[in-house]
């Protein structure tokens, strides 16, 4: 691919900010080549030869920059991704007094929903748990007009089809084109072209249940995020629940919102009311910085810094690793983190340790314990121990990525971040 111009780099600066402007991307987060070769990509279709002069008509034709996000959008997405989610809300769904009806369906909102997977994996698994499909109601919407086409169509092959589909195999009929879904789970999604960023865009519902908002936040800044979920939250109801990604956990706790008891690895949260006494996440002054947990982990969230770290490590009664053996240490750990026992859950966590054989899993965890407590130093190498066992660990890699980001090291914070999104993006494989 051409590399950029020596005179363009200013110009595609404000590409780069148009596209922020337009739907949000930081284009740190995916890393500015792949911007640059949407460019070029565009600047070859419409036969314009300077990267000025398409600038300048990017400017003036509103097709054209949708045509460019087009190119940028990331549609990676598949049937029954993060399953553990999907089943989390069946089993509330179900359980739900009175049950979805006709009369009372339960709304849920896919915000993006890319080619139509998620949603259509939705209505797939809330029928599969004997949910009447007449109390089914699920709205979809995702920025790019490619994708909403493809996601009416609903007809898929390939990549859309990872692990085994045999039990949902029946809701599908062959075409010369791929695998078409049946009508009967069609006609339960609702898809829509909307932009969740642009303050005119309304959806077709509000007061949902349930909003799936999965590895979306991860591309925006602090403030994107912020913004984004405010919107989520106007459109939830009062006791409505946020479905997101792992990646994403740190901006929703940033934002207010708390994990769902007995849903915590599942990514299911709700919105802590404004006058609750948040006893685990920091004040907004001084600055807060908000940590999540590796894949199917509980979550940590840090405390305000305190001009002498180590006087949360005071002599505290260490708990026995004997009682919790194996994987039960590690979501003990948790625990007590989430429960803000920070001394508790670091003097346990270093007992275990050096009682086991300390796995990638439990490194990360400790990793984002030590940060809570400002030991940057131990966190750093707890993170990069964790990626010495697991070059992948995606955990790790998030939370060394904030950690270089404060250190000033942007260059390697990127480099972390574009690791921790291959491993999210491709974590379940193709079969």
């Amino acid at each position: 691919m051409t590399a950029v111009p020596i005179d363009a780099p200013d110009i595609m600066a404000q590409i780069e900010r148009a596209l922020y402007d337009r739907i949000g991307l930081d284009a740190s987060t995916v890393g500015s080549s792949l911007v640059h070769r949407a460019v070029y990509r565009r600047m070859h279709a419409r036969g314009v030869a300077s990267v000025v002069d398409y600038a300048w008509r990017l400017a003036a034709e509103v097709i054209e920059m949708q045509e460019l996000v087009e190119e940028v959008v990331i549609p990676e997405t598949y049937f029954f991704r993060e399953p553990e989610a999907l089943d989390a809300v069946a089993r509330r769904v179900c359980a739900a007094s009175p049950r979805a009806s006709e009369e009372l369906p339960v709304r849920i909102l896919s915000a993006p929903c890319s080619t139509g997977e998620e949603p259509y994996s939705i209505a797939m698994t809330l029928v599969a748990a004997g949910v009447a499909p007449s109390g089914i109601a699920v709205d979809a919407l995702d920025v790019s007009e490619n994708a909403v086409r493809r996601a009416r169509a609903a007809i898929y092959r390939g990549g859309s089809f990872r692990g085994d589909m045999q039990p949902w195999r029946r809701h599908f009929h062959e075409t010369k084109h791929g695998l078409a879904l049946n009508a009967d789970i069609t006609a339960l999604v609702r898809i829509v072209r909307g932009n969740l960023l642009d303050p005119e865009f309304r959806t077709p519902r509000s007061a949902y249940d349930y909003v799936f908002c999965r590895n979306l936040l991860i591309y925006f800044d602090a403030d994107t995020q912020s913004r984004v979920l405010t919107m989520l939250t106007s459109l939830l109801a009062p006791d409505g629940i946020l479905v997101v990604g792992a990646a994403d956990t740190f901006a929703v706790r940033r934002a207010g919102f708390v994990p769902v008891p007995g849903a915590e690895r599942s990514f299911l949260f709700h919105h802590r009311p404004a006058d609750a006494v948040d006893l685990i996440a920091a004040p907004p002054v001084p600055r807060t910085k908000v940590v999540a947990s590796r894949v199917k982990q509980r979550l940590v969230a840090t405390t305000p810094r305190v001009s002498k770290p180590s006087s949360r490590l005071q002599p505290v009664a260490a708990p026995s690793v004997v009682a919790v053996p194996g994987r039960q240490h590690i979501d003990e750990i948790a625990r007590l983190a989430d429960a803000g026992r920070l001394a508790d859950a670091v003097r346990l966590g270093e007992v275990a340790m050096s009682a086991h054989d300390a796995s990638a899993d439990l490194l990360a965890l400790m990793g984002t314990t030590y940060d809570a407590i400002n030991e940057q130093s131990r966190a750093e190498a707890c993170y990069r121990r964790a990626l010495y066992l697991e070059p992948s660990h995606a955990d790790a890699l998030l939370h060394l990525a904030l950690l270089m980001e404060r250190r000033g090291d942007a260059a390697a914070a990127t480099r972390l971040r574009t690791r921790a999104r291959r491993t999210l993006d491709g974590s379940k494989g193709a079969p």
